[in-house]
């Protein structure tokens, strides 16, 4: 069954740390409820799934079936962007959706390719999105300059 990955990150950690002053401890626990936001959000629409967390940002793998699947992906990023919003007021994330994982060696190319992509908005300053990796044109490819194998299969797409 294929699954889908996301990447949620929280936007601009480091300025929200300094901006409220958070001391190390604080910094400790506020990353795990985001941890335990993301994993409340995801079993609410997927009972089974895997969830990761990794310095300020956390992943998530969910199987979906063959209907509709960025739709669902998509519904889940908008799941956990609401609930850290709501519980962690002044705190957002970003939620790039990697492309779907059919086979093992999917999953590393996917995760790769959606901390990427919410690399390519840090960079333009850009933030609490939903990130489709599939759809991001022109911006894709942007996201995949140090990848020279993900360059010329976007070339050979276009």
């Amino acid at each position: 069954m294929p699954h889908g990955l996301l990447v949620a990150d929280i936007d601009e950690f480091a300025r929200y740390i300094r901006e409220h002053r958070l001391e190390e401890e604080r910094v400790i626990a506020l990353k795990h409820q985001v941890l335990q936001l993301v994993v409340g959000a995801t079993r609410r629409l997927h009972q089974r799934h895997l969830v990761a967390a990794h310095s300020d940002s956390v992943t998530v793998l969910v199987p979906v079936g063959a209907a509709d699947p960025d739709g669902l992906l998509e519904t889940l990023a908008r799941r956990i962007q609401t609930a850290v919003a709501d519980s962690c007021p002044g705190l957002t994330v970003s939620v790039a959706l990697g492309r779907l994982c059919r086979k093992p060696g999917d999953y590393r190319d996917a995760f790769r390719e959606a901390q990427r992509a919410l690399g390519l908005m840090v960079r333009f300053g850009k933030r609490e999105r939903v990130i489709n990796t599939e759809r991001l044109g022109v911006y894709r490819l942007l996201a995949q300059v140090e990848d020279r194998a993900g360059l010329e299969a976007f070339a050979g797409r276009v």
